[in-house]
């Protein structure tokens, strides 16, 4: 019940009721099958097996998490402070984008007519001359909903400009048709600063703990994953 979220004071009885039938068909379809041996078939006992597994694994994992102290002020104010792009200089951004495959030997051309400040429009007209297929798109987003090694890049772009990411021939074409200043003030973030520092700070202590776990164990791989163990 404890578990049952948003559940208003006057729906606990009703909820309560409905729990404990639940719990009583559950036992008792056990109980048949524990007469029946089900629980000795070999895909039982390992839908078991693999479920207690599960169980005590994510019981060790939250047991060491909860040892990690909450962030201090300071550091949520060192948070803020050096991510002004989501917070005291935090914009919502307009945002003209194209999607190409272009030859990797084309792309320093391209790159040139957008960091030379040529529109979206030119951009089109060169793709088209290339013979490049092309996907183009506008959309709005604040700061938080651009991930957050393009926002550090983004944030530098005046409006009008744009930028070129490439891997490969995979090409990404984003111009900033126009943004809107819209801070957020410390005292605001600050509930969900702390909230990101705690589970950063948590995966970390989880991290740490699975690597003392592998350095500290003998693991034997069978001959067809043997890879695994030279690639670590």
């Amino acid at each position: 019940l404890q578990r049952e979220r948003g559940l208003r004071p006057e729906q606990q009885e009703a909820e309560s009721h409905r729990i404990l039938k639940q719990l009583i068909d559950e036992q008792l379809l056990v109980e048949k099958a524990e007469k029946v041996k089900m629980d000795k078939e070999p895909g039982a006992q390992q839908a078991i097996d693999a479920a207690r597994r599960e169980v005590l694994a994510r019981a060790y994992v939250e047991q060491a998490a909860q040892t990690v102290p909450a962030p201090n002020e300071a550091a949520i104010h060192t948070y803020y402070d050096s991510n002004d792009a989501l917070f005291s200089h935090r914009r919502v951004y307009t945002l003209q984008e194209y999607l190409a495959k272009v030859p990797e030997d084309k792309i320093p051309a391209l790159r040139a007519l957008v960091d030379g400040g040529k529109s979206p429009a030119d951009v089109e007209a060169w793709f088209k001359a290339q013979g490049v297929q092309f996907r183009a798109q506008e959309t709005t987003q604040p700061a938080e909903r651009i991930p957050f090694n393009s926002l550090k890049t983004l944030a530098t772009v005046p409006d009008g400009r744009g930028l070129v990411v490439a891997a490969g021939n995979q090409v990404h074409v984003t111009y900033v048709a126009s943004s809107a200043q819209a801070p957020v003030d410390f005292d605001t973030a600050k509930p969900k600063i702390g909230q990101y520092l705690m589970i950063e700070s948590r995966r970390k202590v989880t991290e740490a703990n699975m690597a003392a776990l592998r350095t500290s164990a003998k693991i034997e791989y069978a001959a067809p994953y043997q890879a695994l163990a030279a690639s670590g």
